[in-house]
């Protein structure tokens, strides 16, 4: 990632903003990274206060501008089956 001013986040944070960049729910990212949904609302509320934002969809916004040129809700290298087979 390489969002100006951007504040220092954990891996996992980054993978939760990579998500919420792809406007994928709590749930679904608690599905795709294995991990529970508290521990997601926690993840999105420490990015919240990291880059003093009020609300996920600005999370989402910084997210997408940090990977221009990436097709709404598809990381690079990722499989499409694979990620539709996490929304089915």
């Amino acid at each position: 990632m390489s969002v100006l001013h951007r504040p220092d986040v954990s891996r996992r944070e980054a993978e939760v903003l990579a998500a919420l960049g792809r406007r994928l729910t709590n749930a679904e990212i608690a599905r795709a990274l294995s991990i529970s949904v508290r521990t997601v609302e926690s993840h999105v509320s420490s990015l919240l206060r990291k880059y003093g934002v009020g609300d996920r969809l600005a999370l989402a916004d910084i997210a997408a501008r940090d990977q221009p040129g990436q097709p709404p809700g598809q990381d690079e290298g990722e499989d499409d089956h694979e990620e539709k087979g996490l929304r089915a």
